[in-house]
């Protein structure tokens, strides 16, 4: 039986449903929030009363429990949002539309906020609902011209779409903020609509209102109010990678709820057929995090697929459904760094727009945060947009909300058990995310990031670093027998002095704790080390050398001779080895390289 099969015989057969009107066709939480912004003139104020109460002419009100009509709310909003009426005031209608009367405009100097008025409602006045299977949540907001916090109307367009709530925007004046807002609906149900002056065109607006939003029926749509299907896939010119966290800290059924929810983030997207030629549609990666290679000696990723590989849903739910979690500690930088030099700038045919979407569940290992910041601010200069969903209470809140573009509100999320309505609810909301970046909602990167990279790609410039060296996991690939120790213990040696020392110096565990290896002289003293690597190369003609940035990630900057540009410049030096062309200072460099040449 469908649902539409069941709400007809429910209709037929329940005697909440004998003789009740056609409006609204389900139980309905019902949302109205009045413009008192500084330009709203008393005249204004009761156009939108009245409009108001005209709405509500043939509209059901709850009187009882019984899980039909509407309960209607009230609130006011300008800088802030205030309540004047709850849904659980008035039981009895004239009760309610004598409150709605008597109403008074309120004087400020505050401006429109219309987006945080609308988000307050989503979040708070929508909090405590009554619980039936069809129940719909309804909000009608009336402005009387655009806001200022045009973002926030499209946060809030996008958390409507997550929490299934139907928005209508009445409009004094003209909104274009809202226009472009509610284009993070695909199925043409977000209603924005301006209220005239003469009074035959404006109830041809109020009746729209209530048959296409109050009163809608999806069984039986009115004619002028067949909305698209928001189950057909949409087509977004993009390149997807997916970043999976699968750390130990993920919990088995949490890391069952992340293959859940991209399998349903999948499903929704129109995949080229052909992933080699650029048609318009999106292409998908898959990465999971790895922590049981060397982090220091190479930098490691587990590759599910790349680019090429699936060109629709069915294959990528069920490689998702099969893949397994690898444990260890969290390397997101490392990752992170090889879907952004090894799949979005060595891909062919590359798409309108690159996205990551990352699942994390931990704190990256304490040698890979700084390349996590460093690579995610590198990652946003060029232009790719960073989604994160956060799960569980084990990552850490500043690296993720670092991690994540801006406007954070729209980039990320954060679920709790990954249970079935959270997945739903993130399944909704990136929906919405992908119909704004598709419509060219946000800038990559934005504005107020311009300088800082200027800045960042003049220091790359002036570095002349190579392409780092990658050990990749693919999944035919086995495990040596030192990777499988690695594995299972979550030990990982963290120096070797590569060249002049063929010894482990010592062992660090995925806590970053460490413990020394068998007994030998100073041999976890890291400073030691790193001095008799110097002065062994430093014998040489260092300034000649090959720049090296180093095997870990604990960057400091440092400077370099640069034979190419005959000067010296500055680095991102990631300690333990590298080579004697390392200056602490401009000075230092000058004095010993200039002087040679």
């Amino acid at each position: 039986m469908s649902e539409c099969q069941l709400t007809t015989y429910i209709r037929d057969n329940c005697a909440c449903s004998q003789g009740q009107a056609a409006c609204p066709a389900y139980p309905t939480e019902l949302v109205f929030a009045l413009d008192m912004s500084q330009d709203v003139e008393p005249a204004t104020f009761e156009r939108m009363r009245s409009a108001l109460l005209s709405i509500l002419d043939d509209v059901a009100i709850a009187e009882s429990n019984c899980p039909t009509g509407a309960r209607v709310a009230v609130v006011s909003y300008s800088a802030n949002t205030k309540y004047l009426i709850r849904f659980q005031d008035y039981q009895r209608k004239p009760e309610l539309l004598e409150a709605i009367q008597n109403i008074a405009l309120e004087r400020t100097s505050n401006q429109h906020h219309l987006g945080e008025a609308m988000r307050f409602v989503g979040r708070h006045v929508f909090k405590r609902t009554r619980k039936a299977l069809t129940m719909r949540k309804v909000a009608v907001f009336f402005t009387n011209g655009p806001s200022v916090d045009s973002t926030a109307i499209i946060t809030a367009a996008m958390e409507f779409k997550a929490l299934n709530i139907a928005p209508a925007v009445i409009a004094m004046r003209n909104s274009p903020d809202v226009q472009r807002a509610f284009e993070a609906d695909d199925t043409g149900s977000f209603i924005l609509v301006r209220l005239v002056d003469r009074s035959q065109d404006q109830n041809a607006v109020l009746t729209r209102i209530k048959t296409c939003v109050i009163c809608y029926d999806h069984c039986k749509p009115a004619q002028g109010c067949d909305f698209t299907d928001a189950q057909r896939p949409l087509v977004v010119d993009m390149d997807l990678t997916l970043v999976v966290d699968g750390s130990r800290e993920i919990r088995a059924d949490q890391y069952a709820g992340v293959q859940e929810l991209l399998g349903s983030v999948v499903k929704q997207v129109a995949w080229s057929p052909k992933p080699s030629v650029a048609d318009g549609r999106a292409r998908v990666a898959l990465l999971q995090t790895s922590g049981s290679l060397l982090p220091q000696t190479s930098q490691a990723v587990k590759v599910e697929f790349d680019l090429q590989k699936y060109h629709n849903h069915i294959g990528l739910q069920t490689h998702l459904r099969s893949m397994q979690q690898q444990g260890g500690v969290s390397s997101l930088g490392q990752t992170l760094e090889y879907a952004l030099s090894k799949v979005f700038l060595k891909a062919t045919r590359p798409r309108k727009s690159r996205v990551v979407l990352a699942v994390v569940g931990s704190e990256t290992a304490h040698w890979d945060q700084a390349k996590l910041a460093y690579i995610s601010q590198k990652a946003k200069c060029q232009g790719v947009s960073l989604f994160v969903i956060a799960v569980g209470d084990h990552y850490n809140s500043t690296q993720v909300e670092e991690l994540a573009s801006t406007p954070s509100e729209q980039h990320l999320l954060h679920l709790w058990h990954v249970k079935e309505w959270e997945r739903g609810y993130a399944q909704r909301f990136f929906r919405a995310f992908l119909r704004v970046l598709s419509k060219g909602g946000n800038s990559y990167p934005p504005a107020r990031l311009k300088l800082k990279c200027e800045q960042m790609l003049g220091q790359e410039h002036g570095q002349g670093q190579g392409q780092a060296e990658w050990d990749v996991w693919n999944e035919e690939e086995e495990y040596t027998d030192e990777e499988e120790f690695l594995e299972h213990t979550g030990v990982f040696p963290t120096q070797i002095a590569l060249d002049q020392v063929d010894t482990i110096h010592a062992f660090s565990r995925g806590d970053g704790a460490t413990s020394p290896s068998r007994p030998q002289p100073n041999s976890n003293d890291h400073t030691t080390l790193l001095r008799t690597e110097e002065s062994t190369v430093l014998n040489q003609d260092a300034c000649f050398i090959k720049q090296d940035k180093g095997g870990c990630e604990n960057y400091t900057l440092k400077w370099y001779f640069d034979t190419i540009q005959s000067e010296c410049s500055r680095f991102w030096y990631g300690g333990c080895g590298g080579n004697g062309n390392r200056f602490e200072t401009q000075e230092d460099c000058e004095g010993l390289c200039l002087r040679r040449k």
